[in-house]
């Protein structure tokens, strides 16, 4: 009696991907604290008002070009808000990289819990009438 064995599927492990997530979200956030100079600089030549805000104001007799700084609650203000959109969009791409759980089937077959009565016996009354159907088809 000879049955041919199905090799086992190699599963992936999936204990470094917090590991990697978590790397992931601390190099975006030193990427977005490196831009947000850039960013407060763009806000800054939008608008003159915006630009008094953003600028520290050491000594009015300095050049405004020369050696001034941003305010520091302005600067982790933008690194935060930059931080946010870019680990949005990390995500949006893992996401999309990723593709559909294959494990969403399986739980749709499994059904509603037993504790949830509602759904539940919506769930039985569905099976019944495709016992049904079944059942008049093979007659």
């Amino acid at each position: 009696m000879s049955h041919t064995m199905q090799p086992k599927k190699k599963r992936r492990s999936k204990a470094l991907l917090p590991i990697m997530g978590l790397a992931l979200a601390i190099l975006l956030g030193v990427v977005a604290y490196m831009l947000a100079p850039l960013a407060l600089k763009g806000v800054g030549s939008i608008n003159e008002e915006w630009r008094a805000r953003v600028y520290q104001t050491d000594n009015p007799l300095t050049p405004q070009d020369e050696a001034q700084e941003f305010q520091p609650n302005f600067d982790y203000l933008v690194a935060g808000v930059l931080w946010v959109f870019l680990l949005g969009f990390a995500m949006m791409l893992v996401a999309a990289a990723t593709g559909p759980m294959p494990e969403k089937e399986t739980l749709k077959m499994i059904g509603p819990s037993p504790a949830d009565k509602k759904a539940y016996a919506k769930q039985l009354k569905k099976d019944l009438r495709a016992a049904k159907k079944r059942a008049k088809q093979r007659k």
